[in-house]
């Protein structure tokens, strides 16, 4: 997993949590948002990595809500390359680079 220090925790519940990390040797900016779905089948989990500018970092901060958060993060995920990293319980782990539109997981 990334060993990125937070910079901003926007959201965190134990489902779900949206964080800001910077790289400490690059200063390069993330926005790291996570979610679960626990099911007979075991932990469904997902992270997605963005990397961000210090103009979304503004934008981004200034979500108050879950959904406000998820639309300005989707505007900006259609304008780059980012990481997802999901694990689907029993399934095999896919972890790939993506551009295609960001999917927010089902959380509990």
């Amino acid at each position: 997993m990334f060993k990125l220090p937070e910079q901003a925790i926007l959201f965190e519940e134990s489902h779900f949590n949206a964080k800001i990390r910077q790289c400490p040797n690059c200063s390069l900016k993330w926005f790291q948002i996570f979610t679960e779905f626990l099911n007979s089948k075991g932990d469904n989990q997902t992270f997605v990595f963005i990397p961000i500018t210090d103009d979304d970092d503004v934008s981004i901060r200034q979500c108050k809500s879950e959904s406000a958060l998820i639309s300005c993060i989707s505007s900006i995920a259609k304008l780059r390359r980012y990481l997802v990293m999901h694990y689907p319980g029993e399934e095999a782990s896919r972890v790939a680079w993506t551009s295609s539109d960001l999917h927010i997981g089902y959380h509990d």
